[in-house]
């Protein structure tokens, strides 16, 4: 590992929760990570920060100079240290497989992406034995086929416990797209409605049997997980608010539907030719089909407080989604309150994320907010 000097990051806005609220010790409140770090001589951007994982108390964090990506740890004082490309004793064949491609994700102990010199596409390093698990998944996943492109697992000669290969899908993602003021009005409605057509067309379809079901309990776990590494950075009357957000969720229908379970802009690309595709479809399960949905626009609303998004697309991508979830026999209370929840726990993780820290602390203001006025 590599160690850093810190860029100062002014963080936060101050908490405006009630006083009421429990007041976390500072002595256990990690320092939140800088918006960047020199390394010999070189900054780099710290692009995510995830929670801490099993024994090892120091936070993972994925790193980024002029396109180079790198993952590293910043421990409890704020220190931070990158590997080296190759190295993650977590992810034991990533090494290998690097040789073979350019990293451009890596989130260490836990997976990391390869662009393949070949051309052949992408290929996903996980822990040793977890390879088959998302093979699996995307085999179920293939469901969405029935209205959307998606990726194809493709046999690779590395080591196959650990890595999957997939095929490259042509497109530009949403994200991307709603970030270019370049890009014509007309061609984001297009996409838009292609996701719409493509959407329904993958709803209409029953789900597979053997689909795992993601219920309102333990949506309602990850949301309360996220709240309180959140409360690290945005306060501890997060917690409270979670729980509050999660009884909304009792208007949730039983998990009928085919569900990806991560829907959101980056996932979802397009091309004028070839419609929309569909990524990443690791997490797949039979869940309310509100659940993406309320997802989907809770990314769309954090894309427009981060400042990446003109308001005016926000609102074409918005109104599709309720005409998409109306069609389907969702109703606006339902939308909103897996929307809501969703927003919350983006909050959260993005609270962790130097450069969307200010964008998560209004979104957690709006929320607060939007829960006063309903009480």
């Amino acid at each position: 590992m590599t160690p850093s000097a810190v860029i100062p990051d002014p963080g936060p806005r101050s908490d405006p929760a009630p006083t009421a609220a429990p007041t976390p010790n500072p002595a256990l409140v990690p320092v939140p990570a800088p918006a960047a770090v020199v390394v010999a001589g070189r900054a780099w951007t710290i692009e995510r920060v995830w929670p801490p994982r099993g024994l090892d108390p120091r936070r993972p964090l994925e790193a980024s100079h002029r396109g180079t990506v790198r993952g590293g740890y910043i421990d409890a004082a704020g220190t931070v240290e990158l590997l080296a490309p190759d190295e993650d004793p977590g992810l034991p064949a990533l090494g290998e497989t690097v040789a073979h491609g350019r990293l451009i994700s890596h989130r260490p102990g836990r997976r990391a992406v390869v662009r393949l010199d070949s051309g052949d596409g992408y290929a996903k390093v996980v822990p040793r034995k977890r390879a088959q698990r998302i093979t699996e998944a995307h085999g179920r996943g293939r469901a969405f086929s029935a209205g959307l492109r998606v990726p194809t697992v493709v046999p690779t000669e590395l080591d196959s416990a650990s890595v999957v290969c997939f095929s490259p899908l042509r497109g530009r993602s949403f994200s991307e797209m709603g970030a270019d003021p370049e890009l014509s009005d007309s061609e984001w409605r297009a996409a838009w409605h292609s996701w719409s057509e493509g959407w329904l067309a993958a709803a209409a379809c029953e789900p597979p049997s053997e689909l795992p079901v993601h219920d309102v309990a333990e949506e309602t776990a990850v949301l309360r997980e996220w709240a309180l590494h959140g409360a690290d950075v945005l306060g501890a009357s997060v917690v409270r608010t979670a729980e509050r957000v999660a009884a909304g969720l009792e208007a949730a229908s039983a998990p009928s539907a085919l569900s990806h379970r991560d829907l959101h802009d980056g996932q979802l690309l397009w091309h004028p030719d070839e419609g929309v595709g569909l990524i990443d479809l690791d997490t797949c399960a039979r869940a309310d089909p509100a659940l993406d949905l309320g997802n989907l626009a809770a990314h769309v609303e954090f894309a427009v407080r981060r400042g990446n998004w003109p308001r005016e697309r926000a609102e074409t991508a918005l109104i599709t989604l309720a005409e998409v979830a109306a069609a389907i026999g969702i109703d606006a209370t339902r939308l909103t309150a897996w929307r809501t929840a969703s927003l919350l726990r983006v909050a959260c993780v993005n609270a962790l994320r130097p450069s969307r820290r200010s964008a998560a602390q209004l979104v957690w203001e709006h929320i607060e907010a939007e829960m006063s006025e309903r009480t």
